[in-house]
C-alpha cells in the first residue's frame, strides 16, 4: 500500500489532543457529580444516566476523524499498467557558452538568464524529445535526444563558460552538430537557439542552407540588450581590445531575426516572464508542427482506494447517531 498525499499525516498529530479532551470531559463529568451529590444517589436522581455510552460515542468520533484523515491521504493498492504514447516534436536546444555570456546587461548576467530561460522552457514541454548542445569555439552534444527532462535540467544547471575550453563562437559547427544529432524522422524538427548573437561571423545563407535541406525550423531566444555591456575577465576587470578600448558586447538582434525568419522560424528577446517561450513553443512549434508519436512507454499506476476509509467513517457516524445517550426506563415502559 502507498499513500497519495502523505503530507496530510500531520493531522494525526491532533489525536493526542482529541483523546485528552475525551478524558478531560469524562473526569469533569465525574467531578461535577461528586460536587452535586454522593455517587450512591446517582442511580436514584438520574436513573437514565449512561456515562459509559457517552465515552463510547466520543471514541467513535475519534475513529471517524482517523478514517477521514486516511481518506485525505488517498491510500492506494493494487497495480495496473497502461501504455502511454508521447506525442510531440523533436527539438534540439543550443546554448551559448562563450565568454560574452558573462556580460551583465541582464540580471545577474546573460549566462544565468539563459539557464533560467532553458529551465522555463523545459517546464513547458509536453512529451517532446529534446537534446542539448553547448557551443562556443567548439560544439558538444551535452545530452542526446531524450524525454527525461530531469537529466536536461541537471545539465543546464551545471553548465558555464568553462564547460567548453575553446573560446570564440562557431555557430555553423553547432548547427551542423544539431542536424546530425536528430533522429532520421523526416519532419517535426526544430532547433531552439539561446544566444546573444555576438560576433558569429557566419553568412546567413550558409546557415540557412543547412536547415532548409533537412526541413528544420530555427527558433531563437536573444539573451542580452542592444545597448550591451562589457565582458568581465576571470582575473578581474573587463575585457579590452588591442587598442586598450573597453569591449562592449551587444545583442545582435537584427542578425538573429533575419536568421530565424529565413528558416521559417521565429525570434524573441528573452524577458523576465515565460511569455517569450510560450510564444515560441506553444504558438511557433506545437501550434505549427503536426505532432507525431515519439515513443510508447509502460507506466504502472496504483488504484485509488480512498473510498474504503471514507465508507468506514460514514458507517461509524451512522452507528454513533443510532447509539442512545441514556438508558431506557423499563419499569415505566411496562406500566404504560
Amino acid at each position: 500500500m502507498r499513500l497519495g498525499h502523505i503530507d496530510y499525516v500531520f493531522l494525526l498529530f491532533l489525536l493526542p489532543l482529541l483523546i485528552g479532551l475525551v478524558i478531560w470531559k469524562y473526569y469533569q463529568s465525574q467531578r461535577r457529580w461528586k460536587i452535586f451529590a454522593e455517587t450512591r444517589f446517582k442511580k436514584i436522581l438520574m436513573p437514565g444516566s449512561w456515562p459509559d455510552m457517552h465515552v463510547a460515542k466520543d471514541i467513535i468520533k475519534i475513529l471517524v476523524f482517523i478514517f477521514l484523515v486516511l481518506t485525505l491521504m488517498e491510500p492506494q493498492w493494487g497495480e495496473r499498467e497502461e501504455k502511454i504514447t508521447l506525442r510531440g516534436v523533436d527539438m534540439m536546444i543550443l546554448v551559448d557558452l562563450s565568454d560574452s555570456m558573462l556580460a551583465q546587461d541582464v540580471s545577474p548576467n546573460r549566462l544565468e538568464r539563459q539557464k533560467r530561460k532553458v529551465g522555463d522552457l523545459l517546464h513547458l514541454l509536453k512529451g517532446d524529445r529534446v537534446g542539448l548542445i553547448g557551443f562556443s569555439g567548439r560544439s558538444f552534444l551535452l545530452v542526446p535526444m531524450t524525454n527525461d527532462y530531469n537529466i536536461l535540467k541537471r545539465s543546464v544547471q551545471e553548465m558555464d563558460t568553462q564547460t567548453i575550453s575553446i573560446p570564440g563562437t562557431n555557430l555553423k559547427e553547432a548547427f551542423s552538430l544539431a542536424v546530425k544529432s536528430f533522429p532520421k524522422s523526416k519532419e517535426n524538427k526544430a532547433v531552439i537557439l539561446f544566444t546573444d548573437g555576438e560576433d558569429h561571423g557566419e553568412k546567413i545563407s550558409e546557415l540557412v542552407g543547412l536547415f532548409k535541406e533537412k526541413k528544420i525550423k530555427l527558433f531563437i531566444v536573444g539573451i542580452g540588450t542592444p545597448k550591451g555591456a562589457p565582458i568581465p575577465n576571470p582575473e578581474g576587470g573587463f575585457r579590452k581590445d588591442p587598442e586598450g578600448q573597453l569591449v562592449v558586447s551587444q545583442l545582435g538582434e537584427n542578425y538573429l531575426k533575419e536568421l530565424a525568419l529565413a528558416t521559417g522560424g521565429a525570434y524573441v528577446r528573452a524577458i523576465n516572464s515565460d511569455l517569450d517561450l510560450r510564444e515560441i513553443y506553444l504558438n511557433g512549434i506545437r501550434g505549427v508542427f503536426n505532432l507525431q508519436d515519439l515513443s510508447v512507454t509502460q507506466r504502472k499506476f496504483y488504484e485509488l482506494r480512498y473510498y474504503w476509509p471514507l465508507a468506514i467513517a460514514l458507517l461509524l457516524l451512522i452507528i454513533e447517531r443510532l447509539l442512545p445517550e441514556a438508558k431506557r426506563n423499563r419499569s415505566k415502559e411496562a406500566k404504560l
